[in-house]
């Protein structure tokens, strides 16, 4: 049994539970790609279990997209690639051109099914320009931008990735934490 330790009013255990974090908005035109990047906690549990990519229907049921298992959804095959990087705790998930009907939630998620360790976001596709992710100046390449926050506090911080077609979008911003 371990003890928990507090600390400036949050209740922390050792060791850290799992976590997988990343970031919330996609922008996308139609015929680009985008890459999502999620992160997870370095586990022999993370770094062996399925990684997945699931789009959310009307339904309420998370449809798997691409998993680690090699699977691929017919309407996904050849435009939709998933890289897990386990000693970085870190998998990339790519879709190639895009369409306006790949709008929706989407999850990035650890585990047998798409109901486990996941975070959820939304990824937008629009005809021509990529519009801006929120309020803020121009982001120069490598820049990290708040992608998560946990109980007591703890941000996370994200490499921006860029999207539509390879480039930078003009206009790009990103949004404060």
């Amino acid at each position: 049994l371990q003890t928990p330790k507090v600390t400036a009013g949050c209740l922390l255990l050792t060791p850290v539970l799992s976590t997988l974090y990343g970031p919330r908005f996609l922008t996308g035109t139609v015929g680009g790609s985008v890459t999502h990047q999620c992160f997870y906690s370095i586990t022999p549990t993370n770094k062996h279990d399925r990684k997945y990519w699931c789009k959310r229907a009307s339904d309420g049921i998370c449809y798997t997209i691409v998993s680690t298992t090699g699977y691929v959804s017919k309407g996904h095959a050849g435009r939709v690639s998933l890289e897990d990087i386990p000693e970085n705790g870190t998998f990339m998930v790519t879709m190639t051109q895009l369409e306006s009907s790949d709008t929706g939630t989407y999850r990035c998620g650890i585990g047998s099914t798409n109901r486990d360790l996941y975070v959820s976001l939304n990824l937008t596709v629009s005809e021509g320009k990529a519009a801006g992710m929120g309020r803020g100046g121009p982001v120069p390449r490598g820049s990290m931008y708040c992608c998560g926050t946990q109980r007591c506090g703890t941000k996370f911080f994200c490499p921006l990735l860029f999207s539509t077609q390879g480039q930078k979008p003009p206009g790009v911003t990103a949004s404060s934490c």
